[in-house]
């Protein structure tokens, strides 16, 4: 087994002031460690801190269901953008972005909905029965029964 490369030409008293960020390639961060992260350099603990603030937001801008299939999950998603273009706490091109994607998700919605009707129409050529409602049905007449004869007067 290989031991990792150490690429460090900083020379440092004690391992634990350097940066501990690993790259791909096995190397290790050479910066000195930031006094305000217990492992990374204020470069590395900056890529962090934005890592898990867009966690964050993802986190308030998903629905409850985890899945945007109703309107209202794609409105509630669309205020809390505006919320954080207000806040300065996204950047108004991944706004842009995301909200063309709510545009297209509620269009998709439109056209997922006439699919289904579509779906419960008959099929061309055949005879459509016919629709009545209450309101429209033909009346029956009942028949009356005839008045009493009137008393004549003399």
């Amino acid at each position: 087994m290989k031991a990792t490369q150490s690429s460090r030409s900083r020379v440092a008293p004690d391992e634990s002031l350097l940066c501990q960020f690993p790259f791909a390639d096995g190397r290790r961060c050479r910066m000195l460690r930031y006094k305000g992260h217990p492992s990374l350099c204020f470069f590395h603990s900056r890529e962090e801190l934005e890592r898990i603030e867009l966690e964050q937001i993802a986190a308030e801008i998903s629905p409850p269901s985890g899945e945007f299939t109703t309107v209202s999950d794609i409105e509630r998603m669309t205020r809390k953008l505006f919320q954080l273009v207000a806040t300065n706490r996204i950047p108004i091109r991944n706004v842009q972005v995301l909200a063309h994607l709510a545009q297209l998700l509620l269009h998709c919605q439109r056209l997922a909905r006439r699919e289904i009707t579509s779906a419960h129409e008959p099929i061309s050529g055949e005879p459509v029965p016919p629709k009545t409602s209450p309101a429209s049905a033909p009346k029956q007449r009942v028949p009356r029964k005839p008045a009493p004869p009137r008393a004549q007067k003399s």
